[in-house]
């Protein structure tokens, strides 16, 4: 019973170490990848914003159009995709806009980023945000200024759902690890249990036996050393009792003797 509740213990504590250990791998892998995907999607709505004025000024390039409408038609052919954009010009009016994302009332100051800051983000609704990214271009002898937009949702519902799997994760993978503790303790108690079966084949009157030492040695080789050498005192202690028995028996058969005599002659005569 001893022996299971050891097993036990020390099943407790690497089910412990290992369950601590993951906590700190699980946060430091959600920090990493939610870190991640933050400023990969901070660096895709720059690329999109940088596309947009490219695709303004190749318009205007091209086709020598005057800017309006060079900002509608690169709206136009702008791909479909997540991103809303809203194109302003020097003086801060609206030229165009497209929005997958609900951008109404947010062509006033909202659109406008908290200086010098180039990324930035306002409210949608109570679970997220829309994330904005302005790129300004002045090559075309008018300033541009174009407004990339994207909602965090699918990013908060990908942190949620990654908390969530690392949530179920961890009970799981702490009753792996008190099973697999429970049989690495079973598998290392073992030479202590060899150990009790040899101490326990040691009879009183052979103490000359030994436990085997291991090359090189370990803490259960020290533990035997420091045995050995106890039956190694009990030996001489041992030896030194039968040697003090023997002078003692020696030196108690003279007077025994004698008296064993007197008392013979003294029964031998008539009272």
């Amino acid at each position: 019973m001893f022996r299971s509740r050891l097993r036990l213990r020390l099943a407790a504590w690497f089910g412990l170490a290992f369950l601590l250990g993951l906590l700190g791998l699980d946060v430091g892998l959600y920090l990493y990848l939610h870190r991640r995907d933050d400023r990969r999607l901070t660096r895709e709505l720059g690329a999109s914003a940088q596309g947009l004025v490219a695709a303004v000024r190749r318009e205007q390039a091209g086709a020598g159009k005057a800017l309006p409408a060079a900002v509608t038609d690169a709206l136009d052919e702008w791909p479909a995709g997540p991103e809303a954009f809203a194109v302003f010009d020097g003086a801060d009016s609206l030229l165009g806009a497209r929005a997958t994302t609900d951008l109404s009332g947010l062509t006033g100051a909202a659109l406008r980023p908290p200086r010098p800051a180039s990324v930035w983000e306002v409210p949608l609704d109570s679970e997220a945000t829309l994330r904005l990214a302005q790129v300004l271009d002045t090559t075309g002898g008018v300033a541009l200024r174009v407004v990339a937009g994207r909602s965090t949702a699918a990013l908060r519902e990908y942190g949620e759902d990654l908390v969530g799997w690392l949530a179920v994760s961890l009970p799981v993978v702490m009753l792996f690890a008190l099973a697999a503790g429970y049989l690495l303790a079973r598998r290392s108690l073992r030479p202590i249990e060899a150990m009790g079966r040899a101490i326990g084949a040691i009879a009183p009157q052979d103490l000359g036996r030994r436990l085997p030492l291991g090359s090189p040695p370990d803490e259960l080789d020290a533990l035997a050393d420091q045995f050995n050498r106890l039956l190694a005192r009990l030996a001489g202690a041992q030896a030194r009792n039968r040697i003090f028995v023997a002078q003692a028996a020696h030196q108690l058969k003279t007077p025994l003797t004698i008296v064993r005599g007197e008392s013979a002659l003294g029964l031998d005569h008539p009272r």
